[in-house]
């Protein structure tokens, strides 16, 4: 009897553990597949649509996938949420000097949006809030 319940033991600690490790693999590939198969701009299209439900915690892990491949829109997406955290976001905290780095990485490409949040950026710093 208690051989037979030490084999069964055995099949289920195998079978536990081939299934774990079968989940752990997975999970491993489909992170990172995700980023190379997502198109940038359907990670904005994403971005934008929880943007506008007011759901920016969401917006903001769509935005940075955009952001990471260099899509300038979404680089400005990101560094004004970071600029003004929780005003705006759900648990996303403020950031400043982040919110500077993605808004240069934008204006760098062009985006004007970018080039005049960084201008209120540094203005705010200086004491020239309106």
């Amino acid at each position: 009897m208690s051989q037979r319940t030490n084999v069964g033991k055995r099949k289920f600690l195998v079978v536990t553990l081939a299934v774990l490790i079968a989940a752990e693999h997975s999970q491993r590939a489909a992170a990172q597949a995700t980023p190379a198969v997502l198109s940038p701009v359907i990670a904005v299209h994403m971005g934008d649509r929880f943007a506008e439900e007011g759901r920016h915690g969401h917006a903001f892990g769509w935005y940075l996938i955009a952001a990471q491949s260099g899509n300038s829109y979404a680089q400005e997406r990101v560094g004004s949420i970071l600029r003004h955290g929780s005003a705006i976001s759900d648990g996303i905290p403020s950031s400043r000097p982040h919110a500077a780095l993605w808004l240069s990485r934008a204006a760098r490409s062009g985006h004007l949006p970018a080039h005049a949040a960084l201008t209120d950026m540094y203005r705010e710093t200086l004491g020239f809030v309106e």
